[in-house]
């Protein structure tokens, strides 16, 4: 992760440290990896489902969680 944090800093960028997380990508048959995501003073929490630019996006990649998020807003179909 330093390598990450090294590039962000030497592209006069930052990690706002409040809105990222970890997310695994998976097969169906492949367990989940326990691993902890550190940077300097902050852990990254690992998250098993994400929404990015409007789109909910899972560890597995279904569209399950898009489509039940998008129900849920306008009060199911």
């Amino acid at each position: 992760m330093n390598i990450a944090v090294n590039w962000f800093q030497n592209n006069l960028l930052s990690l706002n440290l409040e809105k990222t997380q970890f997310l695994q990508f998976l097969t169906k048959q492949h367990n989940k990896i326990n691993i902890q995501t550190v940077v300097p003073n902050s852990i990254i929490p690992n998250v098993n489902s994400t929404k990015f630019l409007g789109l909910t996006i899972d560890s597995t990649l279904s569209w399950k969680g898009h489509i039940l998020d998008l129900t849920l807003q306008r009060g199911g179909i």
